[in-house]
């Protein structure tokens, strides 16, 4: 890959993250060059490319800037590794948290018997300009982790919390699905009742197979385009 496209892909992800938000002003060629140890005529390249991909605006004067557009989300970063044990742009709002019962709790746990104590977490997801993007419920076994509730909830990030605790995860699956927008969740997330929405459902599991937590996402479909992309297979 040259260095161009590299520093390409490194802003480009920046900004589908929401580490570089709508207006926000991104690195000069200066600071660029600097960064990455290139000529001018490569960062330029690469801020041109931005720009013409409708990424960024480049302003005479000023510098550059994130485009004020929908965000771009590649629907394949909800399997990924770094944003869950690093989390994303943003801060959370909790809504509950609780210790009770399997049978009693908001959300599933799979293969959880009904009496099993367990701890459940529902926030609401703000991106970096304080907008409402999600409500997340989260379940997990409370023998994992009996003083959860007493972290700092608001940034807690439970993959990571679970790995410091020495918990072995082993894979994470992920589940899609359209679903409408109903009861207090709308008014949570600032859009009519019945606005279609996407559901994101995630659950970590062990090596021996059992599902340790599980989450549910209910993400505001109205600011951000999902998409998947994945490299070309080489034909040569």
């Amino acid at each position: 890959m040259t260095m161009h496209r590299a520093i390409y892909r490194d802003l480009e992800q920046k900004i589908i993250e929401g580490e570089l938000a709508p207006g926000v002003r991104v690195p000069s060629e200066h600071e660029l060059r600097e960064q990455y140890g290139v000529s001018r005529a490569t960062t330029s390249k690469a801020l041109n490319d931005l720009m013409n991909a409708g990424l960024i605006e480049r302003r005479k004067g000023s510098g550059s800037f994130v485009s004020e557009t929908r965000q771009q989300i590649n629907l394949l970063q909800f399997a990924s590794v770094k944003d869950a044990k690093h989390g994303t742009a943003g801060r959370h709002e909790i809504l509950s948290s609780r210790i009770t019962i399997a049978s009693d709790a908001s959300l599933q746990l799979p293969g959880a018997s009904p009496k099993d104590a367990v701890i459940e977490l529902v926030r609401r997801k703000l991106d970096s300009n304080d907008i409402p993007v999600a409500i997340e419920t989260h379940v997990l076994y409370f023998a994992l982790s009996p003083r959860l509730l007493d972290s700092d909830l608001e940034n807690l990030i439970i993959l990571q919390h679970l790995t410091e605790l020495g918990v072995a995860v082993d894979t994470i699956r992920v589940y899609l699905e359209p679903v409408s927008i109903t009861d207090q969740r709308s008014e949570l997330l600032g859009v009519p009742e019945g606005t279609p929405a996407l559901q994101r459902r995630r659950e970590l599991k062990a090596p021996d197979g059992r599902i340790l937590e599980t989450t549910s996402s209910l993400i505001r479909p109205d600011l951000a385009d999902f998409f998947v992309e994945i490299p070309a297979p080489n034909t040569k």
